[in-house]
């Protein structure tokens, strides 16, 4: 590979980490998010060979994954499996997507842009799909923070918005491809025209197929823009309201003898907020495994531990339930559990308890885990398990309110709340809220918090629902039907806020609730028949 190649691609893959939340920009910059892949669709259009065209593609993901997530490094004992991991995940992937473009590319069309930007939406949106899923760094978290430009993610999800995003990409590389490479453009020896003359000369004027698809990017701007701002200047009835404390007690509950630590700085936090509250309290929230030792298997220990302020006690003082974090063993011969998240009434009780289904690949399950598979985990990592149990049902919570009816509630865990199919089903079970329990302290960087959570914001903005973000370093939040944050606590800080939660409820359901991932599943429809026509107008 070209010097001058390899470092278009660095550049395009040092973009694109900018434009999603980073170290440098928390919740990203969305004028990188315009262009930042550009450089990229370029290199793929000059490349003369397939096989150039991939292994550009696999550079291009390996970069931009250790750049994004390079906080995998702080998971415990995994990180370098963990990172690897998901680098060379994100390789494969765009060893596949770079030689489909390429293809794309070969076939210059007025439409090339469009089933650019198409390609790259079904990308991300299988990239989001089952057990490997990982819906992080898409597109279109570079404009998280225009709350009226994702306000039409009722109707079409995250991914309307990333075509916006992806097909303005595509189209700066053909502006790109004109200024930089005008040998594709005169014929001469074995280069290969990419362009056909007329869109060639669209080109070279600046009117026709160009200006049309840009005028056709610019409408669908315009369009969500306008979008925005009138959906967010349409209330939705508050049905009722919830005064909740949830509480940020900034400890890695994974990290050794912080379990304790954690317990106690949560306790003590809740203490202090319910001494200031000026409403009754219907609910505390804590964070995902704030109880590392499981509750409901070890229920009598927790009448004297900790020692210096015994937990179950401390429940009947506060006269509060509890929804927190601990581990659920299903099997205690087998070691079989699930990291859930239980619902305690005053006397120590548990009124329900929700598994969590969609577990983190490796780090929290290990598929086909027998034979050379356990081998190499037992005698090279040193894990002797297969991880947690997954969850088999969308557990539905229901409280009654201090101030008259109930209200209830479902509890994505961790990163479920960046799955859209995951907090969709819990709404259509019943849920009227949603509350994440997260652990993120463990990765000691901003950009993890905030990439987990831009992803979240689109779950309330899809269903017109409120999420609430209960983390153990941030960002712990009220998210309301538009996205807007309340409330929100400090990073990596001890905290905890006193937070009156309104019940939206709409009359009718979303678009998106109705319908789900619609455009993209359309958009594989039309790369298929596209492929179809490719194969019959060859042959």
């Amino acid at each position: 590979m070209k010097l001058n190649r390899l470092l278009i691609i660095l550049f395009s893959a040092g973009l694109f980490t900018l434009a999603i939340p980073n170290e440098l920009f928390h919740y990203g910059n969305p004028l990188f998010g315009l262009f930042a892949l550009s450089p990229f669709f370029y290199i793929l259009y000059t490349c003369k060979k397939r096989r150039q065209a991939a292994l550009s593609g696999a550079l291009f993901a390996f970069i931009n994954s250790l750049l994004t997530y390079f906080w995998l490094l702080y998971f415990l004992d995994f990180s370098v499996w963990t990172i690897t991991g998901v680098a060379l995940a994100h390789g494969i992937y765009f060893w596949v997507l770079s030689q489909f473009l390429h293809r794309i590319a070969e076939k210059a069309s007025p439409y090339r842009p469009f089933l650019i930007a198409i390609t790259w939406i079904v990308y991300e949106y299988i990239k989001s799909l089952g057990f490997l899923g990982f819906p992080w760094g898409l597109i279109p978290y570079s404009v998280n923070m225009i709350l009226p430009l994702i306000q039409t993610a009722d109707l079409l999800g995250v991914w309307g918005v990333g075509f916006i995003l992806a097909l303005s990409n595509s189209l700066i590389s053909e502006i790109i491809l004109k200024r930089e490479s005008p040998g594709f453009y005169s014929g001469e020896e074995k280069t290969r025209p990419l362009l056909p003359l007329r869109f060639r000369h669209a080109l070279d004027t600046g009117l026709g197929s160009w200006s049309a698809s840009f005028f056709f990017w610019l409408l669908l701007v315009i369009f969500s823009l306008l979008y925005g701002l009138v959906t967010m200047n349409q209330p939705i009835p508050v049905q009722k309201r919830v005064q909740m404390v949830l509480v940020q007690q900034n400890t890695d509950s994974w990290a050794d003898g912080k379990d304790l630590q954690g317990l106690l700085t949560s306790q003590d936090l809740t203490r202090r907020a319910l001494k200031q509250a000026k409403k009754p309290v219907d609910l505390v929230v804590w964070s995902e495994n704030s109880l590392r030792r499981p509750y409901i298997n070890w229920k009598k220990r927790y009448q004297t531990y900790p020692p210096e302020d015994p937990f179950i006690p401390f429940l009947g003082e506060i006269q509060v339930p509890l929804l927190t974090g601990s581990p659920v063993f299903l099997d205690l011969e087998n070691f079989e559990a699930m990291n859930a998240v239980i619902l305690l009434d005053p006397l120590g009780n548990s009124l329900g308890i929700y598994g969590k289904q969609h577990l983190v690949p490796v780090a929290e399950r290990i598929p086909f885990y027998s034979g050379f598979v356990e081998t190499f985990f037992r005698n090279v990592i040193g894990l002797d398990t297969a991880g947690w149990t997954p969850g088999e049902e969308y557990t539905i919570f229901s409280l009654p309110l201090k101030g008259g009816g109930s209200f209830s509630f479902g509890t994505p865990i961790c990163f479920e709340d960046s799955f859209a199919y995951l907090c969709r089903n819990f709404y259509k079970a019943g849920a009227e809220i949603l509350i994440n329990l997260t652990n993120d302290s463990w990765s000691q960087t901003v950009s993890a918090q905030t990439q987990h959570f831009v992803s979240a914001r689109f779950r309330s903005i899809e269903n017109r629902r409120v999420l609430v973000r209960s983390s153990n370093s941030g960002v712990s939040t009220v998210i309301d039907p538009w996205g807007r944050m309340n409330n929100t606590l400090p990073f990596f800080q001890e905290a905890y806020g006193l937070v009156e939660v309104p019940v939206y409820v709409k009359e009718e359901p979303t678009v998106y609730a109705l319908f789900g991932d619609l455009l993209p599943q359309v958009f594989i429809l039309i790369l298929f028949c596209y492929l179809i026509y490719m194969v019959f107008r060859k042959s």
